[in-house]
């Protein structure tokens, strides 16, 4: 069996081996063999073909690889990564101990492995535990998606004929609020869950107008999991809605609704707050206001609203959608 180096893993691929290189090589920036002696190792990687080892012939990477893929079509490859492998005996032994340890612990008992070791997430928890998977990331990207989240519900609702107007602000205290004239959020309660339609859209993942087909259309955004998501990652979400001829409004913190005594996401929170009418508004008005401050246990330090990526999207929304003024 030949020993070849490739910078990164440990490949076998029947009869040729791939590992890192020894301590103080250089690859260069074209692979070049002068002669191979078996049992000893190349000079460089990527560099001789698996059937003319030694033949001092150039080989690209693509070229490479090329070959390698014809080989492992009918040969079993398997990856393992170990530590650094240096050139001294002592590291290659340890390397070897592990491997065999692993293999054995591979074809052991493994009745300790029971459903007990399975995490079951409820609600808004697992965005919380994985919030990558719904928004992205967690850096300015991930936050700049939380914004589309309730500007791409404006925008629904506009495609819908029900709105004309978006305003969008983003705060001092780093928080962005969207507003939007269309026909608000259901505020009656929704049937199987026994919840109002805001703490429905806001607290259940996969719950929303856009599955049907009936409210809406056309639609972006997650499509029933993006105003759930914002919240979960918010440190403090308000929403009001108003529905003639009242305004109502709600509070959640972390994705648990709730009232705070006083403004910002650092003031004191009581936990059970529902759906409350705070006003009376002018007979057909109606409409979403929602202000999210996100939460710094989630997102990273550096990331922040983007106030340019805003400008162009609002002016490629205003251009596409007919409906805005």
């Amino acid at each position: 069996m030949a020993t070849w180096f490739l910078a990164g893993c440990h490949v076998d691929v029947g009869f040729v081996t791939f590992a890192r290189p020894p301590r103080g090589r250089r690859w260069p920036v074209h692979g070049r063999t002068t002669g191979h002696t078996p049992g000893r190792t190349p000079a460089t990687p990527l560099a001789v073909p698996l059937s003319r080892a030694g033949a001092g012939h150039r080989w690209s990477a693509r070229r490479f690889a090329t070959a390698v893929s014809g080989a492992v079509a009918s040969l079993r490859v398997s990856f393992a990564v170990g530590r650094r492998m240096s050139g001294s005996g002592a590291a290659r032994a340890v390397w070897a101990a592990e491997r065999r340890t692993a293999l054995a612990t591979r074809s052991g008992d493994h009745s300790g492995y029971t459903a007990r070791h399975l995490t079951v997430l409820e609600g808004l928890e697992a965005v919380r535990k994985r919030p990558g998977m719904y928004i992205g990331s967690t850096d300015t990207r991930g936050l700049m998606q939380c914004l589309w989240e309730p500007i791409d519900n404006a925008v629904d609702e506009a495609l819908a004929g029900v709105c004309t107007r978006i305003e969008v602000d983003l705060h001092d205290d780093g928080s962005a609020e969207v507003r939007d004239d269309g026909r608000g959020i259901p505020v009656d309660v929704e049937p199987r869950t026994g919840l109002s339609g805001v703490e429905v859209v806001f607290t259940r993942l996969h719950a929303g107008g856009k599955f049907g087909g009936i409210s809406y259309t056309a639609s972006g955004g997650l499509h029933g999991v993006g105003a759930s998501v914002v919240n979960a990652v918010s440190a403090r979400l308000d929403v009001e809605v108003d529905r003639a001829p009242a305004t109502w409004a709600m509070s959640f913190r972390r994705g648990v609704p709730g009232a705070f005594d006083d403004t910002g996401p650092d003031a004191p929170f009581s936990p059970g707050g529902t759906l409350t009418k705070v006003g009376r508004v002018k007979k057909g008005t109606t409409g979403t206001r929602v202000r999210f401050w996100p939460d710094r246990q989630i997102f990273t330090k550096d990331a922040a609203f983007v106030f340019e990526e805003l400008v162009t999207r609002a002016r490629q929304t205003s251009f596409i959608v007919p409906w805005f003024d």
